[in-house]
């Protein structure tokens, strides 16, 4: 799908805006003779005897006129409007990025969310200017909206969609995140129909969060007969966590947690995810803590544990392991970002090969790189040697902090500056996904 008004296969194009499409064509030759121009008046220049430079110069003028034409047209091109959905209390930042996404690629996105559960997480998307919106209001006007887009299916969200889908509302497409291939195999209960019923071929597109995961979930989607685009969308977005003035006075008056606001120097590690010994090794974190007096006694250690849930902290650790719970987005990503590394410390297979774990994305938008293997690395492809803490097969965790609080740190400031360029990769990625780029010329 296209905000910018491209012309291509009818099922796929807004009918709203498909008389915008003449507009579009001039904007994309416009760009053809930007890009061409140069070698025809390089080949005519030859024959008239004029200099290269000559013709480079009058290239230059034209062009920027030309580019100046083509901005103008895409500004007159109404944007279509993209309305993004999460009816449940979490999976916050997937709606955020999702949200990023589709307005940078030109949509006019709205976001409808569960407001009571945001957890003040406007407060760290800077480049989002509306208001959240509750979810219940959104079916009274679905169908003024070219584009929605479901954050989380078919787990949540298949009594909306089937709502949604009454309206019969013409033109509109559909935007489906999966976050687990194997629930689009589940049928719901009371032998109700397949959640999958709901997707039409010719205006769904399937979204997954880690590229991992869109072989299996097309192949379970072709099992039911379903033949859908899928693509996939890695949750990250910029945030914004600089200090108000007012945080700055708070913070000095009350000798407040330092790392409230944004400190110059990195310090410690974090391990951020529910409280809960299925989806994190605490255990085994925390046995090897107790078992290493030398990173117990390290001035530079501090492990900070952040989520939700009942944690039991042996009195070993009194002192250099923090636990901080229900924290606003704001502190969180604070936190995270303060960190040198995070720790995954995964306690589930399914974060290898069914789904997508939160630690990483945080690290990501936080551009702290996370301790990975090569397993982890061949989960998420997106990072590589040179933007994580590279951990041999048999380094544990404490090895590995250990190791990293010796590390030069211009070595470090690199890990961080390559993970900080694979961000800026998923960004575009994410963006040309969203516009649905195949074919157009912005």
């Amino acid at each position: 799908m296209n905000f910018r008004g491209q012309a291509g296969n009818q099922h796929h194009t807004c009918p709203k805006k498909r008389a915008k499409t003449g507009q579009h064509w001039k904007a994309c030759l416009a760009l053809v003779v930007v890009v061409l121009s140069p070698q025809l008046q390089f080949a005519v220049a030859s024959w008239s005897g004029e200099t290269h430079q000559t013709v480079r110069t009058r290239h230059m003028h034209d062009s920027a006129h030309l580019h100046l034409e083509v901005k103008q047209l895409a500004v007159q091109q109404e944007a279509q409007k993209v309305a993004v959905v999460n009816t449940i209390g979490f999976h916050n930042e997937v709606y955020a990025a999702l949200l990023y996404s589709f307005q940078q690629a030109g949509g006019d996105a709205e976001a409808f969310v569960e407001l009571p559960a945001t957890n003040n997480i406007q407060e760290v998307l800077h480049w989002y200017k509306k208001p959240f919106q509750s979810h219940k209001d959104f079916l009274p006007q679905a169908c003024s909206y070219d584009v929605v887009v479901i954050a989380t299916f078919p787990e949540h969200h298949t009594n909306f969609l089937r709502e949604l889908r009454d309206k019969s509302c013409e033109g509109q497409q559909l935007v489906l995140m999966v976050h687990n291939p194997d629930t689009v195999l589940t049928p719901e209960p009371g032998g109700a129909l397949s959640p999958v019923s709901l997707m039409h071929p010719n205006d769904t597109h399937v979204l997954t969060l880690v590229p991992r995961m869109v072989v299996d979930t097309r192949a379970n989607l072709v099992s039911m007969g379903m033949h859908v685009p899928v693509s996939s969308f890695v949750p990250v977005f910029p945030v914004s966590l600089e200090c108000s003035p007012e945080e700055l006075a708070a913070q000095k008056d009350t000798n407040k947690d330092p790392y409230l606001c944004d400190q110059a120097e990195r310090h410690g590690f974090v391990l951020q995810g529910l409280f809960q010994s299925h989806r994190r090794n605490y255990h085994s974190v925390f046995e090897g803590l107790a078992a290493n007096q030398e990173l117990m006694n390290s001035s530079g250690f501090h492990l900070t544990l952040i989520g939700q849930g009942q944690l039991d902290l042996p009195e070993a650790l009194q002192g250099k392991v923090s636990i901080h719970t229900r924290l606003p987005y704001k502190a969180y990503y604070r936190y995270i970002r303060q960190a040198i590394a995070v720790l995954p410390a995964f306690a589930s297979e399914v974060y290898y090969n069914k789904k997508s774990s939160s630690s990483v994305a945080a690290a990501v938008v936080c551009s702290t790189p996370v301790f990975a293997n090569q397993r982890l690395l061949t989960a998420y492809p997106y990072l590589s040697k040179s933007s994580v803490y590279f951990m041999e097969d048999r380094e544990d965790d404490v090895a590995a902090m250990l190791r990293l609080l010796a590390m030069p740190q211009a070595e470090v400031q690199a890990h961080i500056g390559a993970l900080q360029k694979a961000e800026e990769e998923l960004f575009h990625d994410n963006e040309r996904t969203a516009a649905g780029m195949e074919g157009s010329c912005f």
